[in-house]
């Protein structure tokens, strides 16, 4: 079932910890072992959850804080606001099946102006990810962290 398999994944990049750009007492979020992009990004809640709405309102705060954190580290990437697509996958509204919901995070860009180019391989289904999964955590893991300390330093 994609619970168990979404929890499986949550389990395996927890144990290793290369790829886990932030996390708190509700939510984590990592750069998947095969990611199909060199910055995607997956944010799982720890505690099984088919939907956002099942979620308590502390879990729903940390998911707000940790999503902040997230995108204004990958903001400063690049020094620029950063390109990128949202997707909330969670049950479906009718008939709660043995879901995990997730939220995936990606963009085309490598560099401030420079996109993925989708050809060959990739555009008949076999990605090919030019970047380091573990680098690439590394280097927005340290993003998170210098927003977070600006925003310590310059609350608004």
């Amino acid at each position: 079932a994609l619970g168990d398999f979404v929890a499986e994944a949550l389990e395996s990049e927890l144990n290793d910890g290369r790829r886990i750009v932030c996390q708190d007492d509700s939510f984590c979020a990592f750069v998947p072992f095969a990611a199909w992009l060199p910055y995607d990004l997956i944010l799982v809640p720890r505690r099984k959850l088919a939907s956002l709405s099942e979620g308590t309102s502390l879990e729903r705060d940390h998911l707000a804080a940790m999503l902040k954190h997230i995108l204004s580290g990958l903001d400063s990437l690049f020094g620029t606001p950063y390109q990128y697509s949202l997707a909330l996958i969670q049950a479906p509204s009718k008939g709660k099946q043995d879901f995990h919901f997730q939220i995936h995070i990606t963009s085309l860009l490598r560099a401030p102006e420079v996109r993925k180019h989708v050809v060959g391989t990739d555009m008949f289904g076999r990605s090919v990810n030019p970047s380091d999964p573990n680098v690439s955590a590394a280097e927005i893991r340290r993003r998170i962290r210098e927003a977070v300390s600006k925003e310590a330093e310059n609350p608004k």
